[in-house]
């Protein structure tokens, strides 16, 4: 099972965030945190991105060999780094941005699904699992 984060809105309702690696984050990258509407991360990684290519373009025309080698391997480190950090952040980053719109943390439901966790939060308080025999049912 996985855990889910759940915050609440007073106009929104809940909202449920998964803990830890973000799957969709890790394949879609820069596009999942603008559909995220996660500004702040997403402005972050474009002006790194745009500072360390234009780092790399300038020192690669002046340098010699074994520099252009070097400089060539730190921004590829650099592009990486970018690439895969909305993936193990972004799930955090998701749960902050939350919390600055007006979202309350909640509790932590381990469920199947975000929907599940919701489920569980609106329907049973205090309950932290969706696998409950009392329910009679799994939520998932």
């Amino acid at each position: 099972m996985r855990s889910f984060k759940v915050y609440a809105h007073p106009t929104r309702g809940l909202e449920a965030v998964k803990d830890g690696f973000s799957w969709p984050a890790f394949f879609g990258g820069f596009p999942w945190l603008l559909f995220r509407k996660l500004w702040r991360p997403a402005a972050l990684i474009a002006f790194v991105f745009v500072t360390a290519k234009s780092m790399e373009a300038s020192i690669l025309q002046t340098a010699d060999d074994w520099t252009q080698v070097f400089v060539s391997l730190a921004i590829s480190a650099v592009m990486f780094l970018l690439y895969i950090l909305p993936a193990f952040l972004g799930n955090g980053w998701l749960g902050a941005e939350l919390l600055r719109r007006g979202y309350e943390y909640v509790r932590t439901v381990e469920c199947e699904t975000a929907q599940g966790a919701v489920s569980i939060a609106q329907r049973f308080p205090g309950e932290r699992s969706c696998n409950v025999e009392r329910f009679g049912r799994r939520f998932s």
